[in-house]
C-alpha cells in the first residue's frame, strides 16, 4: 500500500497542530510498513519561520526523505500536469488530503491517476463558528469544506461527536464516515521517568479559546490530577488578535507559567 498525503504543513513547516497531526500519522503508518510520501505546499520549499530558501529546481519542486517518509516540496505556481507526472512516477494508491483548500488539486489527481480519495477534518469550520465562536470567515470557508466532505471517497473524523455534526451539517455522508483519533506516540514512559528522576510534565501548546477545548483541557486536569498529584501542567498560549476584553477572559482561570496541582475539589489550581 501506498499513500500520497497532501498537505500545507510537514516538519520542519509546522505553523499549528495540521503539521503535528499529518506528521505523527505518516510517521506511524511508515512504521508499521506502509509506503507514504507527502505533497508539501507551499510558496516556496524549505523556508517554514526560518531563513529564506529557493527552491533547488526551477521546475519549483524537491524531495527529500525524512523518518521513512518521501517528502515532495512543491510550489502553489506548479501546473496540474507537473504535479500528476511527480505523483504517477511515485505511484501512490490513495490520496490522502489535509486540507480542504486543496481540493482542486486532490480531485484533479484523482481523476488523473484514477485512486480512491480520502479526507480528514481536522476542524469543522461550521462548528468552529457555531459552537467555538470562531471568526466570521469561517462561514465563507465551509461552502468550500462542504464540498470536499460531499466529493472525497472516504471522510476521516476525530470523534464520535464530531461524526454525529458532520451526519447533521451533510445529510447522506454517514457511510463514508470513519472515526480516527489522531493519538499518541506510543513511548514507555515509566522507563524514561525513573532515568530522569523527574515527576511527569504535560505541555499544551495553542490558543485559549473555546473551540480548542480550553475548558474540557481544565476539566480533565482536574481528574488526572486527583488520581495523580504529582503530574505537572504546563499551559503556553494566548488569543489570536484579541481586545482587551476578550484577552482577559480566555485567560481566567488560565494564566500564562500556570503549575497546577490537585485542590481537594479535584479541580485545578492555579499558581502563577
Amino acid at each position: 500500500m501506498r499513500v500520497l498525503h497532501l498537505t500545507t504543513e510537514f516538519p520542519p513547516i509546522i505553523y499549528g497542530g495540521l503539521g503535528t497531526a499529518t506528521a505523527g500519522l505518516a510517521g506511524a503508518l511508515a512504521k508499521a510498513g506502509v509506503e507514504v510520501a507527502v505533497l508539501l505546499f507551499g510558496p516556496v520549499g524549505g523556508s517554514s519561520y526560518g531563513e529564506f530558501r529557493p527552491m533547488a529546481t526551477n521546475r519549483g519542486t524537491r524531495s527529500r526523505k525524512a523518518g521513512g517518509v518521501m517528502v515532495f516540496e512543491v510550489s502553489w505556481s506548479i501546473e496540474l500536469d507537473v504535479l500528476a507526472t511527480i505523483a504517477a512516477l511515485w505511484d501512490p494508491d490513495l490520496i490522502h488530503l489535509h486540507s480542504f483548500w486543496m481540493w482542486h488539486i486532490a480531485e484533479g489527481l484523482r481523476r488523473r491517476l484514477g485512486i480512491p480519495l480520502v479526507y480528514t477534518v481536522h476542524s469543522l469550520d461550521r462548528a468552529e463558528y457555531e459552537l467555538g465562536a470562531g471568526p466570521p470567515q469561517c462561514i465563507g470557508q465551509w461552502q468550500h469544506q462542504e464540498s470536499v466532505i460531499y466529493g472525497a471517497d472516504r471522510v476521516i473524523c476525530l470523534t464520535r461527536s464530531e461524526r454525529v455534526l458532520l451526519c447533521d451539517y451533510c445529510p447522506g455522508t454517514d457511510e463514508r464516515i470513519r472515526i480516527v483519533g489522531n493519538g499518541i506516540e506510543d513511548v514507555d514512559r515509566s522507563n524514561r521517568a525513573r532515568s530522569l528522576g523527574a515527576d511527569p510534565t504535560v505541555l499544551f501548546s495553542g490558543r485559549f479559546v473555546d473551540r480548542k477545548g480550553i475548558h474540557e483541557l481544565m476539566e480533565a486536569i482536574g481528574l488526572v490530577l486527583a488520581r495523580a498529584p504529582q503530574v505537572r501542567f504546563v499551559l503556553a498560549g494566548g488569543h489570536r488578535d484579541p481586545t482587551r476584553r476578550a484577552a482577559a477572559c480566555s485567560a481566567d482561570p488560565i494564566r500564562s507559567g500556570t503549575r497546577a496541582r490537585a485542590p481537594a475539589s479535584s479541580r485545578p489550581s492555579r499558581r502563577t
